[in-house]
């Protein structure tokens, strides 16, 4: 997903789509690079970048790494979602009804931001679930998560006292199911909880997207944790997961942020 304007970077995206932006400790490679090189290392095929803002800069870039056979592992392609994307990133990802080879029967989406880097391990657990775990994917939307302290949350050194954090509230009457999804800024974390945060990530069927958006007032839900929140209300069943180890990512919120990225 790689539609929005990217403004909390300030002046650094007037003239360049923030997943573009390049990282200079990691010889001016963009963000967009890093993400598509640990998707081709976990196994991944078929990649659609959606654009939005400053769309014709994604399409020139992605043409050069199609020319130069940067990724030979990944199909990648653009979609545009137009004027869509003013609408929230809800609507960004919703543009992938008007294309017909991409939205149809038996379809599987992992839906990733492009402005989040995530550790390479990660991408390939999560690889695997989807490998080995049809059955669940099959009946649910699919959130995973990680289980963290105030400490470790902020241990980084992120631009933390701008950040909230998208916190699972599970249903008291199975662990496994979503009860809501809380964004809690850092000053509000408790010292003493365990928190189980959402890595910004969704697993969707065909099925699950459309019955997730057959929804009364879309229009005005920008985001999908909203949409989530609103499908849980009605008591529809989101299943998270989460794996034996804490994996890092890099919300790209911020230029600031672009200091503390780990490879």
């Amino acid at each position: 997903m790689c539609a929005g304007k990217g403004t909390r970077f300030g002046k650094l995206t007037n003239n360049i789509p923030k997943p573009l932006i390049q990282i200079e400790k990691f010889e001016n490679k963009p963000i967009l690079f890093f993400i598509l090189n640990s998707l081709a290392k976990s196994g991944f095929k078929k990649i659609w970048i959606i654009k939005g803002y400053l769309g014709s800069q994604l399409e020139t870039y992605i043409s050069s790494l199609n020319y130069t056979n940067m990724f030979p592992e990944l199909i990648i392609n653009t979609i545009d979602s137009h004027q869509d994307y003013l609408l929230g990133p809800l609507h960004s990802l919703l543009s992938i009804r008007n294309n017909r080879e991409l939205y149809k029967q038996n379809s599987l989406y992992f839906v990733i931001p492009g402005d989040t880097i995530f550790q390479l391990s990660l991408l390939q657990r999560i690889s695997y679930f989807i490998k080995n775990h049809s059955e669940i994917i099959s009946k649910y939307p699919i959130l995973f998560y990680r289980t963290l302290n105030r400490q470790r949350l902020t241990k980084k050194g992120l631009s933390t006292h701008h950040k909230s954090f998208s916190i699972l509230q599970t249903s008291s009457s199975n662990p496994n199911f979503l009860e809501k999804i809380e964004k809690i800024n850092h000053s509000n974390l408790e010292p003493t909880i365990k928190y189980k945060q959402l890595y910004p990530c969704f697993l969707f069927t065909y099925s699950s997207l459309k019955d997730l958006t057959n929804i009364h007032d879309l229009k005005n839900i920008p985001s999908i944790t909203r949409l989530l929140n609103r499908y849980s209300e009605q008591g529809k069943k989101i299943y998270i997961t989460t794996f034996n180890k804490n994996y890092d990512f890099y919300d790209l919120d911020y230029k600031n942020d672009l200091k503390y990225i780990e490879l």
